[in-house]
């Protein structure tokens, strides 16, 4: 029996005087699985691209960054502007316009990596556009844990956001890589969590005189907690 019969398969009669075999029950239930799939699928495709939830989190750090800008984003289809932290479902069904998705994965990946479009300008390098330098330059640290670092807080830099790899090419998104590109993306966005409070001054421990102490905004202590509160901020962003 191919699979067109097997799915076309009439219902099995219950007034039937012989009741159905173990091997007929299995048949109904795996048409049945096969039809809540064919239903389900096209609803999991289109959830496959958060654009607008990787919109607002770019959005909150690209804020802390210049203290206080923001970036626009792409008008919808319709031409309506695009509001600072796009609501979910904003850019509609993707899905019905692949090209329409990779542009907009493919603007935010330029703006992560510094080609900013700016909503307001001031003259001011660090507001205007971060200085044109990427997302995660400058403040960004890769952990809030300071216990036996010497340095100080490890910053980011560029070898921990590659443009390419296994799989994905952020140079050349195209309509079959934006959602392998777009995962890629928001896995770097979501990278960006601890940055240096207010650029406080953490230094490394005194190995010459043996105090050991983390120096802050004016302030010292003489435990790893003090210094990692006093020298490190957590950024809490809503999704």
């Amino acid at each position: 029996m191919n699979f067109a019969n097997f799915l076309a398969m009439p219902k099995i009669n219950a007034q039937s005087k012989n009741p159905p075999t173990k091997k007929d029950t299995n048949r109904l239930l795996l048409r049945l699985l096969i039809t809540i799939f064919i239903a389900v699928l096209p609803h999991l495709v289109h959830a496959r691209v958060p654009i607008e939830q990787m919109q607002r989190e770019f959005q909150a750090r690209f804020h802390f960054d210049t203290l206080g800008n923001y970036v626009a984003w792409p008008a919808c289809r319709s031409g309506v502007a695009a509001p600072l932290f796009p609501p979910d479902g904003f850019y509609g069904n993707l899905d019905d316009d692949p090209l329409f998705a990779t542009s907009l994965v493919q603007d935010i990946e330029s703006q992560f990596y510094g080609i900013y479009a700016p909503v307001y300008a001031i003259g001011d390098d660090q507001f205007d556009n971060f200085w044109g330098d990427p997302l995660y330059a400058n403040y960004w640290v890769q952990s809030d844990n300071l216990a036996n670092q010497t340095g100080g807080p490890v910053l980011f830099t560029d070898s921990d956001f590659p443009t390419s790899g296994s799989g994905f090419n952020l140079s050349a998104i195209t309509v079959s890589s934006y959602p392998a590109c777009a995962a890629v993306l928001h896995a770097y966005i979501l990278k960006l969590r601890y940055t240096e409070s207010s650029q406080a001054g953490v230094v490394s421990v005194d190995t010459t005189n043996g105090l050991d102490e983390a120096v802050g905004a004016f302030t010292s202590t003489s435990d790893c907690a003090g210094a990692k509160s006093g020298g490190i901020r957590r950024l809490e962003l809503e999704k």
